[in-house]
């Protein structure tokens, strides 16, 4: 949509992006028709080539669930924004079971 109202080079919007996104919420929709999160992922950084990102969690088909695979790698924001403690205690809550 960028390139549609600006004459941008197409890295420059990738780079731009990659620093203003954190985190990636992927929604599908499932073979029955119903929609479900599939995938969370951390954003990390783009190097002009692809995109770094890091899965947090993953829908299990077979489960039904939206299931833990990583762990959030870039905290700075949290903490600088007095986040931190309050994501620590969502992860206690959350963070070792599945979700539906």
């Amino acid at each position: 949509m960028v390139l549609m109202g600006m004459d941008m080079p197409l890295a420059a919007i990738q780079g731009l992006i990659g620093s203003a996104v954190d985190i990636l919420i992927h929604l599908g929709r499932l073979p029955e028709g119903t929609r479900k999160i599939l995938e969370i992922c951390e954003l990390l950084d783009y190097d002009r080539k692809e995109y770094r990102i890091n899965p947090l969690f993953c829908y299990e088909k077979e489960e039904g669930k939206l299931k833990k695979v990583g762990t959030l790698s870039e905290t700075e924001k949290l903490k600088t924004y007095g986040q931190y403690e309050k994501y620590c205690e969502a992860m206690e809550t959350f963070g070792e079971e599945n979700f539906e």
